[in-house]
This record gives structure tokens, sequence and C-alpha cells, in this order.
């Protein structure tokens, strides 16, 4: 068997932070790591997979500037491996001059900011503690201590897109931009709190299946028709006459889908093409289309998240072959099951449990990359699992972790990715 390595090592260097968001991970029913900085001896043992990747990224759920050994392991990265890409993500507090000119001097080549809105309004309710400011500072740190040392550092922002800040996105990607901001990825909100659901504007259910019903009940949208009343009305065992026309024109839709291999899950189909549903997903269509614009005049990358969860869902952990590195040392091959956290797609608990491969620095992270049980995660991962975003029943009890962990799903493949957030092209992180 070839021996393989991960393109990319994600690797969470402490849990701790130095502010409060309420929509963490961290504030989630089932997270089960303790606040604490990673241990010498566990990044040390990831020499052998640094020294062969293409990208280090030392970042996770903490805030990394937070750990006293920051500069110390980009430096140490850089000796094992001199080509690779080192980076991380930051809320910016706490950076100043001085750090910021220990780590250009170190090496390190990218760094993004959270950058949710431009105003200490918006700003302060989403992250409590951040301070537009702050975060201006955080530029101006590091593009000084890059211009000083005359290195390239590719600097960038990360912006969650949700109901409080849809209406400032673009004129915060406008003022990253003016802050000399290389890149900006944008992803929605991942509910973590049943209440956050509300503020998700991912839809999730598949754009595909969203496309063939909207064509297809054309005349019921554009009639303004309930759309729920059409949804009762079909599974209604006595409908009247007029009713019955409705349930002629359900079935014929549901026929011409299932011909073409289009799997529409009616109830969740009908509730997303409701004119509420529709409008915000327009708006949502609209502000991506002026961060697009506004990124091309100031000449940045743009990553750009799905409105609609997109079908055949793709894993950009398999297509960059990654491994992350929680903070106590454990191994997982993506960032769905990094953690242990409850989620809320719709509304809805999903209990995910951390799946871990191994442990630093007990284990050899080559080994633990190239065992049976990472390779069979890998494959399943590239597409052999349930879409779960188009079945009426998700989350069903095979994948919602109650009352009993996930083991595998209605396939039988043994990955929850059928509720992943990433697969659905929603969400993106620094690579």
């Amino acid at each position: 068997m070839n021996c393989e390595f991960p393109a990319r090592v994600v690797v969470e260097v402490t849990t701790r932070c130095n502010l409060a968001c309420p929509s963490c991970v961290k504030h989630t029913q089932g997270w089960d790591l303790p606040d604490a900085h990673m241990a010498p001896e566990v990044f040390a043992a990831l020499r052998p997979v640094i020294a062969q990747c293409q990208s280090l990224v030392l970042s996770g759920i903490g805030e990394p500037l937070l750990h006293p050994r920051l500069v110390e392991w980009v430096a140490q990265a850089k000796a094992w491996n001199p080509g690779v890409r080192v980076g991380f993500q930051s809320n910016g507090m706490l950076l100043t001059q001085k750090l910021a000119r220990e780590l250009v001097a170190a090496g390190v080549d990218q760094v993004a900011f959270s950058v949710d809105a431009q105003e200490d309004a918006v700003l302060g309710r989403l992250r409590p503690g951040a301070t537009v400011e702050g975060i201006a500072q955080a530029f101006v740190h590091m593009r000084s201590a890059a211009r000083s040392r005359g290195r390239q550092v590719r600097l960038g922002a990360e912006l969650v897109l949700s109901q409080s800040n849809l209406a400032f996105v673009a004129d915060a990607v406008d003022w990253c931009g003016r802050q000399g901001a290389d890149f900006v990825i944008l992803s929605h909100l991942i509910p973590y709190r049943k209440e956050d659901a509300a503020q998700s504007l991912y839809t999730a259910v598949s754009q595909r299946a969203l496309d063939f019903a909207r064509a297809a009940l054309a005349e019921f949208v554009d009639q303004g028709l309930n759309m729920r009343r059409l949804d009762q009305v079909y599974y209604h065992p006595f409908p009247g006459p007029k009713e019955r026309q409705w349930v002629a024109a359900v079935r014929a839709m549901l026929t011409a889908a299932q011909r073409e291999g289009v799997e529409v899950p009616l109830s969740r189909v009908v509730r997303a093409l409701e004119p509420e549903a529709v409008t915000r997903r327009n708006a949502v269509a609209r502000v991506l289309g002026q961060v697009q614009q506004v990124a091309a005049r100031h000449g940045m990358e743009v990553e750009l998240p799905a409105t609609a969860v997109q079908e055949p869902g793709a894993c950009p952990f398999v297509a960059t072959p990654t491994l992350a590195v929680a903070q106590d040392g454990s191994l997982s091959p993506c960032h769905f099951v990094w953690h242990s956290a409850v989620v809320y797609p719709e509304g809805q608990a999903v209990a995910v449990a951390r799946r871990i491969l191994g442990r630093l620095p007990a284990d050899d992270p080559v080994a633990v990359w190239n065992s049976p049980q990472a390779r069979r995660f890998r494959a399943q991962a590239q597409g052999s699992f349930a879409r779960c975003f188009d079945c009426n029943v998700v989350p069903c009890n095979f994948v919602d972790g109650s009352p009993e962990p996930f083991v595998a799903d209605c396939y039988g493949a043994e990955v929850p990715c059928g509720v992943c957030p990433w697969v659905g092209g929603g969400f993106a992180c620094l690579g």
C-alpha cells in the first residue's frame, strides 16, 4: 500500500479565546474540550506530516494569538518544510506591532481576520469584545511588518453571513478591500443553538430539487398559493374537486422528477418556495452579487457560499485531503467531525460526535492517515453516502445522533456527510 500524506494540516493550537461569541460551537450542547493550549509534544509529533503537506493552518475554535508558542511553531514548521504555506485565522484583537513583526519574521504566509460587519454596533452583537478599529489596526500591523521584511503575506477576511448582518456584508467587504485585503471568504452561519436556526440564510434543500419543483409548479408559485396548503392537500386522504387538480399537478411533478433522477422532498421544498423564503433567498443572492462586484473592484479573490445545498455534494476536505488536529492531540478527517456538538439545520437537532482516528503524541500521524479506518472514511466521503437534504424526513434517526450515536446512514455509509454543512457548498475555511 502506498504511503499517502495530507495536503492540508489544520492544527487547533488552543481552545481559549479572548471573545465570547454567542454563536460559537464552544457554547453548544456536546462540546467536550477544556479551555487549554496545545502541548508542545503534540505539535512536535506532527513533524512527519507537516514536512510533507502543502498548507498548515494554525487555528481552530480558539484564538491562536493567545498561544505563547505560536511564533515559535510558525518558524518550526518552516524549518521542517520551507515550502509549506503557513497561516491562521484570528479575531485580530490581540495583534500588536511587535507580534506581527515576529510572525512575519518567522515565516507566516497568510492571515485571515474575522470581519462580520464594518460597524461596531453590529460587530459587537456578533462578536462581543471585537471592534472595527481593532481589526483595522491588525491589518495595519501585518501590512507594515510584511513591508519592513520585504515579504509577501496574504491578508484576508472571513465573514459569516446571517440575518443579523446581511445588510452590512457588501459594505464590510468593501471595508476589507480598503484595508488592503487580498481575499475574502464568506460562509453561512452554522446554527449551533436552536435559536440561531432562524438567523441562518442557508437553504437546507438542494438547489437542484428547488429548481425542478419551481419550474414544475410555476403556476402555483406565481399565483401566490400558500405552498404549505399544497403540501397538506397532497397528503390529505379526501381532497376536494379543486384540490384534486393540485394533487394531480404535484404527482406529475414528482413522477417527472423521478424520471430525471431528481429527488424532491415535497414538504421541505414547498416551504422553501413560499414567498417569504424566496424573497430571502433572492436577497442573499443579490448581496453575494454585490460582494463579487466589490471584490473585483478591489482586486480581491472572493469565495462565495451557495444559497442552497449543491447536489451532488463535494467534500472540500477530500478534494484537498485534510488532517484536523484538535487541541488535545486527537486526529480527525474533517471539520465536521473535528469536535462534538449539536447543530440545528432547519431547527432540527443533529448530534455530531467527534471521529477520532488517533491521538498525538502516542500515535504516528502518518500511520493514522494511512490506516484502513482513515482511508475508508475518505473513500466514503467521496460520494457513497445518503443525500439527506433531498429527503423528506431529514434528520432521521440514522443521522441525528439520537437516541444513539451515529453509526451509519440509510445507505450503510459510516460517514455523516449527508448532513454535513460543508458538503453542500455553503461553508468554506482558510486553506
